[in-house]
Parts: structure tokens; C-alpha cells; sequence
């Protein structure tokens, strides 16, 4: 059985990086020096619920991850700790078994 579901995986694996392979020529990324707020508007409501307005689905998702960050920056940081193996630095010996088990995991690699 084990064997079969290697074969699968391997299968989708190969699949996978043909289809990306065969994907629409040439990726041209945008320049890091452009303004990402010349192609996005976040503004947030007397409720402070933010509403996001965008040109491109870069800035949107430049303005998203700004809001998030606003609003979740403690927990983003814990989690990106958690991945990484490195909780019981911040929240003490009880996190070193979650430590141990995302380093075992390779969290942080397959991230």
C-alpha cells in the first residue's frame, strides 16, 4: 500500500512541475521599488472595519497583509515562532514538545 501511494504522489509531483513548466512563458516580477499604495486604498470605517480598494491583485494583496498585520501582528508573529520552532523561547518550557515537533516536521522548510 505504501509503495501505491508513493507511485500517486510522485505521479501528481511530476504532473505538477510539468503543468509549471508548461505555464505562460516568461514570470516578470514587479519592481521592489514601486509604490505598492499606488495600486491600493485601505481605509477603515468609524467601526475600524478596514475596507480595501485595489488596481492590481498585487496591491490588494500588499493592502490585505497590511490590515492583517495592523489587527493580528502578535498572533502572525507567534505563528510564524510556532512554524519555526521557536515558541518556548517567548511562552516557556511547556511549548518545547511543539517546538520539537515543528522542527521534526520541517515547518518552517515547507513554508
Amino acid at each position: 500500500m505504501g509503495d501505491k501511494n508513493g507511485l500517486i504522489f510522485g505521479v501528481i509531483r511530476a504532473l505538477s512541475l510539468l503543468l509549471a513548466a508548461a505555464g505562460q512563458g516568461e514570470i516578470v516580477a514587479p519592481s521592489p521599488a514601486a509604490d505598492p499604495w499606488a495600486e491600493a486604498t485601505l481605509y477603515r470605517d468609524e467601526w475600524g472595519v478596514p475596507h480595501v480598494y485595489a488596481d492590481t491583485p498585487r496591491g490588494l494583496g500588499f493592502a490585505f497583509g497590511w490590515a492583517q498585520a495592523e489587527d493580528h501582528l502578535d498572533d502572525m508573529l507567534m505563528a510564524y515562532r510556532m512554524a519555526n520552532g521557536r515558541a518556548a523561547e517567548v511562552l516557556g518550557e511547556s511549548w518545547a514538545d511543539s517546538d520539537a515537533f515543528s522542527l521534526k516536521m520541517g515547518h518552517a522548510r515547507l513554508a
